[in-house]
């Protein structure tokens, strides 16, 4: 999945990470139990108004990310694709941090969706 995240009103930071390919044993104990932790290299920190770029994420770089709005809020355009599909394996996860940096790697544990979140979801339609 692709993100482009457009900042329309006020100020937004974000913190971005790149997972590390998982090692053979997370992999196996994924199996088996449930997602093991992603590891990932320092976070990217920026911070985005509606004059700077669309903040660009990729299924490799930058993907698990969060955003914390300014004092007077904001508002973002996100451009999703291809959409969440939890059958087809695009679903969207949570995460927490899982303790401080060791060694240069962030350890990220998969988590619930937090009760202050909130979003507002559509679609466009053709027609």
């Amino acid at each position: 999945m692709c993100v482009l995240s457009k900042v329309l009103y006020g100020t937004l930071s974000s913190t971005s990470y790149t997972p590390q390919p998982p090692s053979t044993l997370s992999y196996l104990t994924s199996l088996f139990f449930s997602p093991p932790p992603l590891t990932c290299p320092p976070p990217v920190l920026s911070t985005s108004t509606p004059s700077t770029q669309p903040l660009v994420l990729t299924p490799r770089i930058g993907n698990v990310h969060s955003f914390k709005s300014g004092s007077e809020g904001a508002a973002v355009l996100d451009v999703i694709a291809p959409t969440y599909d939890d059958e087809e394996g695009r679903e969207c996860g949570y995460y927490e941090s899982g303790g401080g940096e060791e060694g240069g790697v962030v350890t990220l544990r998969r988590c619930g969706e937090p009760d202050f979140f909130r979003c507002r979801v559509g679609t466009i339609e053709e027609g």
